[in-house]
């Protein structure tokens, strides 16, 4: 009877750790002392260079570096970068649309991902490093460099 108990009991709590395991980093970062302290960053928003001809084929508005926005912006401390995207964009008045858990960007502005080839979509690196993280996840760093790139193929 007691070994039952105790099987029962183990497996109620690894169910419990793989039930709170996916919302964990929202978690910890809602239980996270309120940041006081502000943290600045540039947030810049292009498309891949391969991708610009065709993007203002479609008439899609840019800049002659490719650039949709850079902007400098302040975030609190323990922001995530896409935090950082949606402030940079209002600022911008560019608006950005998520799906998911984690959180994946569908679409900048006009520039979605699937819309111009099934490969398009948004990537992000920080300080010129590819980041493998999910932007609701990855924290912004004082002095970040965040650059948000719209591809239509993957070189």
């Amino acid at each position: 009877m007691k070994a039952s108990r105790r099987n029962i009991v183990i497996a109620v709590v690894l169910l419990a750790v793989l039930l709170v395991l996916p919302f964990w980093p929202k978690i910890r970062q809602a239980l996270a002392p309120a940041a006081g302290e502000e943290v600045s960053c540039t947030v810049t928003v292009a498309c891949q260079a391969e991708a610009l001809p065709e993007l203002r084929a479609a008439g899609v508005a840019l800049e002659a570096d490719g650039t949709l926005f850079s902007t400098p912006c302040t975030v609190t401390e323990n922001s995530t970068v896409l935090e950082a995207l949606k402030t940079a964009a209002e600022a911008a008045d560019c608006p950005v649309t998520t799906q998911g858990s984690p959180a994946y960007v569908t679409a900048i502005g006009d520039l979605a991902a699937g819309a111009h080839g099934e490969a398009s979509g948004w990537t992000y690196t920080v300080n010129g490093e590819m980041v493998m993280d999910s932007c609701d996840t990855r924290t912004v760093q004082a002095e970040d460099q965040i650059l948000w790139t719209y591809v239509t193929a993957w070189t």
